[in-house]
């Protein structure tokens, strides 16, 4: 006859192998969703290149943005805004209709989000008008910055890149705050000739940025 010690004993170890197996089995499956966590959005070599190339252009955006600061305060030469350069940057053939659809953008006073979508997805050539719209700004008045404050908060939303908006002004803007929207439109400038010469270099830039992952259709 099996004694009540060896009984309680043989409960107590079914108790305690359960009570591990259910742990093991828990551990097993919170490494597995650990795993596919990880792999989920970098999984990839291009995003994985993007993801160190994302890493130095957010520094040289965090060094562009101290710039904005300098020249607003005079301590940068003043800022020379000059047209974009077609031997540096890729024109796009109907670069006058984007120039045109950026100009109704700033003229609207709401502008719905499912419009917001449709300017992002004219992509490349939309982002290459905006900016050349940007260096022919005066800046001079407040409603001139206010349109520009406008048009860099297109850029920002279309690219995902951040640090280059600068606040519409309340009333008419003051010299720092000319030479910050100037220093703003140069900065632009110079990110499209290094990251997005052309298409190509431009859905390279929305990469870095997380705007797009490797697959998504972005012109």
């Amino acid at each position: 006859m099996v004694s009540r010690a060896f009984v309680s004993v043989a409960l107590l170890g079914g108790m305690l192998l359960a009570i591990g197996l259910q742990h093991s089995a828990h551990s097993i499956v919170s490494a597995m969703d650990q795993h596919f966590s990880l792999r989920q959005g970098r999984n990839t070599i291009a995003e994985r290149d993007a993801g160190g190339a994302s890493g130095k252009l957010q520094e040289e955006l965090r060094r562009i943005a101290m710039g904005l600061d300098r020249a607003a305060h005079g301590r940068s030469p003043a800022t020379e805004l000059t047209p974009l350069d077609g031997g540096m940057v890729e024109l796009p053939d109907a670069l006058p209709l984007y120039r045109d659809e950026v100009a109704r953008y700033v003229a609207e006073t709401f502008v719905a989000p499912v419009e917001s979508q449709q300017f992002e997805q004219m992509g490349y050539p939309l982002v290459v008008a905006a900016v050349a719209w940007l260096q022919e700004c005066d800046y001079g008045g407040q409603d001139s910055c206010i349109a520009a404050a406008r048009v860099l908060h297109l850029l920002a939303d279309v690219t995902g890149v951040d640090g280059l908006c600068v606040q519409a002004p309340v009333g008419e803007p003051d010299e720092a705050l000319q030479r910050r929207f100037r220093a703003a439109a140069a900065a632009w400038r110079r990110i499209l000739e290094r990251h997005a010469r052309d298409p190509a270099m431009y859905r390279s830039l929305l990469l870095m940025t997380r705007k797009v992952r490797v697959g998504d259709r972005k012109d």
